[in-house]
């Protein structure tokens, strides 16, 4: 089956509003542009064009499209941000530490998308086989370190200064106070 013109476009449309987002983060500035210049070329005919009437446009200078939300990427970033935030007052609040806020970025998109998941995203500190995992895949593979060094007793350090009780370990910041008491913040430089 042969493309149509509007579905060719429409999807060219699609990939530059992609593409556009992740270097710009200002989505789908060219959609006006688009729209007025088909209309403009008079290429198309209105029915053909007629699948760009659901263009929204955004205060910030975002494009949606009906059925299409292309602001996705910018709602995970600023999770991601919310996040930072969050783990920010658990350093202050319960490991009474001021936060290198650069660092703790850096390591928070370090852990990926692992802290979107609720399992994920904290560390039980009660669980050896969830510490040998922080120390392995963490301490030995991301920071560099020895086997030989005393990880068992920086990952109890590092719970200690978090809390036992505390239920949420937050993973981020485990990790970021691991790297702190190690010393290992040129890692992430």
């Amino acid at each position: 089956m042969r493309a149509t013109k509007a579905q060719l476009i429409d999807k060219s449309y699609n990939n530059y509003c992609l593409n556009s987002f992740y270097r710009t983060n200002r989505v789908c500035q060219f959609a006006g542009v688009l729209r007025g210049s088909i209309a403009l070329a008079g290429q198309l005919s209105a029915r053909e064009t007629s699948h760009l009437d659901g263009l929204t446009f955004l205060n910030s200078g975002e494009t949606t499209c009906q059925g299409t939300n292309f602001t996705q990427g910018r709602q995970q970033m600023g999770k991601r941000d919310d996040l930072i935030q969050k783990y920010a007052q658990d350093l202050q609040q319960k490991c009474n530490v001021t936060p290198d806020m650069d660092l703790l970025r850096k390591v928070t998109i370090g852990c990926g998308p692992a802290i979107y998941n609720d399992d994920a995203s904290t560390v039980s500190g009660s669980d050896p086989d969830e510490l040998n995992t922080v120390k392995k895949n963490f301490l030995v593979k991301k920071l560099g370190l020895s086997e030989q060094q005393d990880l068992d007793g920086g990952i109890a350090s590092v719970i200690e200064t978090y809390g036992r009780s505390n239920r949420n370990k937050y993973r981020a910041v485990v990790y970021y106070l691991l790297t702190k008491h190690f010393g290992k913040e040129s890692v992430y430089s």
